[in-house]
């Protein structure tokens, strides 16, 4: 499925595949569309990607580049560890932890530097640049430096020092921002709209975000091309959501998996209509610091025909440990 454009999650207003990340209707934030692909042959397919590289590109036909990059830090094919104790401990069956430390810089962030600096290269960019206080830093410097390209990584004055080394031994040029996270993204906003630079999740965070997909391509291929029952996923940051987007498209069970959102901050999650195809329901549990202490939280979906939902003002509550199924 050949990168087709960029579009407003929010009006669906279309934009060309170029380094932008607002929509100039609504402001709401963009993602990548994708051609349709009717005649594809699914176990052709299958077997086309179990013949490709042991990284996350072997997933190239549904990432937002044309080529996979040359000269780039492996990310991805992250072992899928089955923990039996663990499984016996919960009481239950099975239970599979995808192990993603296992990347080049040993986070999931591998995953969405290595898809946004491989657009940055095909839009011509030769600096990378982030906001980040700790592992995009470490990702960004070291993909850089894997590709030769320069890099400016922003992060606040009070980080600490050993996140700094960590970043620094790649010979990233480091810049300590007196001011929160909020302050040094900001300033990077800014930056972005002066020089020609490519910031990963700020003016490219449309492909940024496509890296996290990946996740439920490899779960399903390691899993014999199915899914388990039940997912746990972080949700504190916005890529958690094309790992739920990415779920209609890689199984074919009879029942949706239940997704269970760890949230660690106020969530922001967007379940996609194709989620509640052919009456099948979706199940979300909500569990983490968050929710402690009675904090409500309150979600809405427009069930949409369509391949989007749009999130919704609703008047039911949710506690921690709450399940939301939407019919």
């Amino acid at each position: 499925m050949p990168p087709e454009s960029l579009s407003c999650k929010e009006c669906r207003t279309t934009y060309p595949l170029e380094a932008r990340y607002v929509c100039e209707q609504c402001f709401g934030p963009l993602e990548v569309n994708y051609a349709p692909r009717t005649d594809a042959d699914p176990d052709a397919l299958r077997r086309r990607i179990q013949a490709g590289p042991h990284s996350l590109w072997r997933y190239s036909d549904f990432l937002p580049v044309s080529a996979p990059p040359k000269g780039t830090l492996a990310a991805g094919w992250t072992p899928l560890l089955r923990v039996d104790r663990l499984a016996e401990a919960l009481g239950l069956e099975e239970v599979w932890i995808k192990n993603d430390a296992a990347n080049p810089t040993h986070s999931f962030k591998d995953r969405v530097v290595s898809v946004a600096m491989a657009r940055a290269r095909e839009l011509g960019f030769q600096t990378i640049a982030c906001a980040s206080t700790g592992n995009l830093a470490n990702a960004v410097a070291a993909h850089a430096a894997a590709a030769g390209l320069e890099s400016f990584v922003f992060v606040p004055a009070d980080l600490e020092e050993q996140k700094v080394l960590a970043t620094g031994v790649y010979g990233t040029n480091l810049v300590s921002v007196k001011g929160t996270y909020d302050d040094v993204n900001r300033l990077c906003t800014e930056l972005s709209a002066e020089h020609e630079w490519a910031f990963v999740n700020i003016n490219l965070r449309p492909y940024y975000s496509q890296g996290s997909k990946t996740l439920a391509f490899e779960t399903a291929e390691q899993l014999g091309w199915t899914m388990p029952d039940a997912i746990v996923y972080p949700t504190g940051v916005r890529p958690a959501t094309p790992i739920v987007n990415t779920l209609p498209t890689t199984t074919t069970l009879a029942e949706s998996p239940t997704l269970i959102a760890n949230e660690t901050g106020f969530p922001d999650l967007i379940v996609p209509a194709g989620m509640t195809k052919d009456g099948l329901p979706v199940t979300i549990s909500f569990f983490g610091p968050a929710f402690s202490e009675g904090k409500l939280i309150s979600y809405g979906y427009d069930f949409e025909q369509a391949t989007h939902a749009r999130r919704l003002p609703v008047h039911t509550p949710a506690l921690a440990g709450d399940t939301i199924t939407i019919p």
